[in-house]
């Protein structure tokens, strides 16, 4: 199996080495070597051939995780930053991934560094675009809620417009003359106990039943570095 992230970043190479070193990844062997050679030829040989060029001509390091057998190269390709890993474990490329989404979001975000991931998180196949899994990144707050947003869309909105339309509706309807209330609060009794017929219990109850709703969600997204799922077909 083969994994692909691709970002965006003004992270030099010797930035992205350091990082990379303190998590475990690195090789032992100079990036000249025998040993880099062969690891470079075998990543580039798991290419779908339609970006072998790319990944061959701006290939710059490659990587290696001895605790995991993982090997990996980074290129750069049209402007991306772009990591390739290869394992023959699904899980063990999930979790690479994951870490790297890490490590780079906590240093670009302490650092003041830019990073946008320009594509989906990719787990493929060898030699071929078939997609095995699919993840996006989603390291910060920010990216979160966005993707809480795009995929509980209709709880949100609901949520919210339920939550205005409350506000005005109590607005109209409540008895607003005070002193009259102070004296004699017949009006507001009445209108409390009305409250149904207006509605109003209704739209709360909606209202709220869709904010958890969206809310839950959000929170299950909060120790997510990717979402993953199975990638869909067209």
């Amino acid at each position: 199996m083969r994994a692909k992230i691709a970002i965006k970043t003004d992270l030099i190479n010797e930035d992205i080495q350091a990082r990379l070193k303190e998590h475990g990844w690195w090789p032992n062997f100079e990036q000249n070597s025998q040993d880099a050679i062969d690891i470079k030829e075998r990543i580039l040989e798991t290419v779908a051939d339609n970006h072998h060029k790319l990944a061959a001509e701006g290939a710059k390091f490659v990587l290696l995780k001895p605790k995991t057998e993982t090997e990996g190269l980074l290129s750069m390709e049209l402007d991306n930053v772009v990591i390739r890993l290869k394992n023959s474990n699904v899980i063990i490329l999930q979790t690479e991934c994951e870490e790297l989404v890490q490590v780079f979001h906590e240093y670009c975000h302490i650092n003041k560094k830019r990073l946008e991931f320009t594509d989906d998180v990719e787990i493929l196949e060898i030699k071929n675009h078939n997609r095995i899994i699919e993840g996006q990144a989603i390291p910060s707050p920010k990216e979160r809620f966005a993707l809480a947003r795009k995929r509980k869309n209709l709880e949100f909105n609901v949520a919210i417009g339920g939550f205005i339309l409350l506000i005005i509706t109590l607005f109209i309807t409540f008895p607003w003359d005070f002193l009259d209330a102070i004296k004699d609060n017949d009006k507001v009794i009445a209108w409390f106990f009305d409250l149904p017929s207006k509605a109003i219990g209704s739209i709360l109850i909606t209202s709220i039943s869709s904010s958890l709703n969206f809310l839950f969600f959000y929170n299950e997204l909060k120790n997510e570095m990717i979402l993953w799922g199975l990638p869909q077909r067209n």
